[in-house]
């Protein structure tokens, strides 16, 4: 319908046209015919509207972004595991204690008690107990190395009877008081030898004895029988 109706828009603009130019050029006497007068009611074209045509914004890109050249990655060199030997564990040799050997000190003696039971069991005739002061001007022992003594003496007979048993206030003075007592024994033994051949016998089977810091010297035709008591009490 807008075809048409432009197309006799564009007819009667051409008619026009065409009639001026006839004017122009046609004499003054030339009668113009009157233009038909068109029966036909005029066509109201109706003006076409041209929508705007929104055109929409132009989005600028973003920018390229420039990506880093990529670093070639240096070839990786694979290094074989090492592989750590378990410690070896050593075990050490036991080594097994020796046992000990617990040495029991002797126990506290009385000895002038013990004096006293030897002379009984003994039979000792005419005893006369020995004093501690009388060690030092008799046998040459200090005072300050006796912590108890028991000691008697006889002077019947041919051949006296001495028995003189110290317990000792430490190792050191035990070593003196042994020393002595030796010289005491070795002074009896010259005696014996220039008494008589019987009891000069008798004196060399006499010693000094030790148990701990007890020390003994028996001078005595029964010497056996009073060192077995007096090794049975210092135990």
């Amino acid at each position: 319908m807008k075809k048409r109706i432009i197309a006799l828009a564009l007819t009667a603009v051409l008619a026009l046209a065409l009639a001026a130019c006839g004017r122009t050029e046609t004499p003054d006497d030339t009668t113009v015919p009157a233009p038909i007068e068109s029966t036909e009611a005029p066509t109201t074209t109706a003006p076409t509207t041209t929508a705007p045509t929104t055109t929409a914004p132009t989005t600028t890109a973003a920018p390229t972004t420039t990506t880093k050249p990529t670093t070639t990655a240096a070839p990786t060199t694979t290094t074989k595991p090492t592989t750590t030997a378990a410690p070896t564990t050593t075990t050490k040799p036991t080594t097994t204690a020796a046992p000990t050997t617990t040495t029991k000190a002797p126990e506290k003696v009385d000895l002038s008690a013990l004096s006293k039971k030897i002379i009984s069991s003994a039979g000792v005739e005419g005893a006369m107990p020995l004093p501690k002061e009388r060690l030092t001007d008799l046998y040459g022992i200090a005072q300050s190395d006796v912590a108890s003594a028991g000691c008697f003496i006889t002077m019947n007979g041919s051949f006296p009877e001495e028995a003189v048993m110290v317990e000792a206030k430490d190792s050191a003075a035990k070593g003196r008081i042994v020393s002595a007592l030796n010289t005491r024994l070795a002074d009896v033994l010259v005696q014996a030898e220039n008494y008589d051949a019987e009891n000069y016998a008798l004196a060399k089977q006499c010693k000094v004895i030790t148990k701990g810091n007890y020390v003994a010297l028996f001078v005595s035709p029964k010497h056996a029988a009073m060192e077995s008591a007096f090794l049975a009490a210092v135990k």
